[in-house]
């Protein structure tokens, strides 16, 4: 007889329904052992529970046999495993999309806070510029050491100064001086009394 038609001759009962139901939770779990996850041992454990005054579906492992075969236990939890695995990567691809949406929305955002400071000839908050210049590099593709940064307070429409190979630090107490060195004092001046 075959599987399909063993299924229709044998209804589900409420018991057989338990059975799958602990076989699943013990198929998914990561922390049990292969071994433990046979029908073997849930029936060990089925006549554990009965011995020690529990209500099991079955004690019987031939049972467990049966039902597992007629209801086709094994390919239920493949595809319970699939489905599962199949909402998990959907909800992992939502969840990165979102944060690439959210990230690219901040970095327009600082883009176009920095186009309107180099624009309008304002300096850039110092603050932000740790921010700026590791937003720089990620876009850029560049490594951290290699983005550029326009003198504050310089002409909007004069070259840019690049400073290349400076390592973070380095370009942090540019942040902080609000000079590269060699533009004179923090004040925009040439330097000097």
């Amino acid at each position: 007889m075959r599987e399909t038609e063993a299924a229709a001759k044998h209804r589900e009962t409420a018991e057989a329904v338990r059975g799958f139901e602990d076989y699943l939770a013990r198929q998914i779990d990561a922390t049990l052992p292969k071994e433990e996850k046979s029908l073997e041992a849930l029936s060990r454990r089925y006549q554990a529970d009965a011995a020690a005054g529990g209500d099991p579906p079955t004690t019987s492992l031939k049972t467990l046999q049966n039902w597992s075969g007629w209801h086709s236990w094994q390919a239920r939890v493949d595809a319970h495993v699939a489905e599962t695995n199949e909402l998990v990567l959907k909800r992992m691809k939502q969840d990165r999309a979102g944060r690439i949406i959210r990230r690219l929305k901040t970095a327009n955002k600082l883009l176009d806070s920095i186009d309107v400071q180099v624009t309008h000839g304002t300096p850039t908050d110092p603050r932000q510029f740790p921010t700026l210049v590791e937003l720089e590099a990620k876009l850029y593709g560049e490594p951290l050491e290699e983005v550029h940064k326009h003198k504050v307070g310089q002409d909007p429409d004069a070259d840019a100064v690049g400073l290349q190979h400076l390592g973070l630090e380095d370009l942090l107490e540019i942040a902080r001086n609000g000079s590269d060195g060699d533009a004179g004092d923090a004040s925009g001046g040439e330097g000097g009394a």
